[in-house]
């Protein structure tokens, strides 16, 4: 428990400071053997992609996997995870690098 929570604080430096740092810092040590058995699939997944150097980790309750890709590497991953000739659905949410937005807004004048 103690390693995996030092992950938590790696994680946390590697989203923000020291992006080369994702693969260590997504390790798990706590959940993921525990539950192999029970998404054999994903879970290959996840070795294939962590064999290649991408940052993967089981998301949820154990069928979505997640990828903390960069934008120079994303594609890779997709093409990795097309070819097993599987099909996967495929989300490339993003991140928004531009923060919180602050409208100010007049008050409803009643008539």
């Amino acid at each position: 428990a103690v390693r995996q929570s030092a992950r938590a604080a790696l994680l946390t430096h590697a989203l923000t400071t020291d992006p080369t740092l994702l693969l260590d810092a997504t390790q798990d040590w706590l959940h993921q053997e525990y539950r192999r058995a029970s998404y054999p699939t994903s879970m290959a997944a996840v070795d294939l992609l962590r064999s290649l150097g991408h940052p993967a980790t089981v998301s949820g309750a154990g069928p979505s996997v997640v990828v903390l890709a960069l934008r120079g590497t994303a594609d890779s991953v997709v093409a990795e995870a097309r070819s097993w000739g599987r099909e996967w659905r495929i989300l490339r949410p993003g991140v928004d690098t531009d923060g919180l937005h602050v409208r100010e807004v007049s008050p409803t004048v009643p008539a």
